[in-house]
């Protein structure tokens, strides 16, 4: 009986301590698809989800191999927001600093 508890337990807490990935537009696979198959940069490529003005939001990063690099932000329709960094060193989206964001989860990174 208490083998039976004991296994009883674990299989709950297997099933209720895993969070299951929260799904993302599907927008977001072709973009996954273009990072990954770029031949330019081939480390620090991500995509990032953030909370930002009231909505989620998702900083698509193309590497870390240009100086002047921007990372695009996009909408949970894929639609581009602006870019941050670049030459100019651009932090702001819609006048509003990025800093602000509040950083939710990675989708991919390579």
């Amino acid at each position: 009986m208490r083998l039976i508890a004991i296994i009883l337990f674990f299989c709950i807490a297997a099933t209720c301590g895993c969070k299951k990935n929260e799904p993302f537009p599907d927008c977001l696979n072709s973009l996954i698809e273009t990072l990954k198959n770029s031949a330019s940069c081939q480390t620090g490529k991500s995509i990032k989800e953030f909370k930002f003005q009231g909505a989620i939001v998702y900083l698509s990063d193309s590497g870390n191999c240009y100086p002047d690099g921007t990372a695009a932000v996009i909408d949970e329709n894929c639609q581009y927001l602006g870019s941050l960094g670049g030459f100019t060193g651009n932090t702001k989206i819609n006048g509003v600093e990025f800093s602000t964001a509040v950083y939710i989860r990675t989708i991919w990174a390579n």
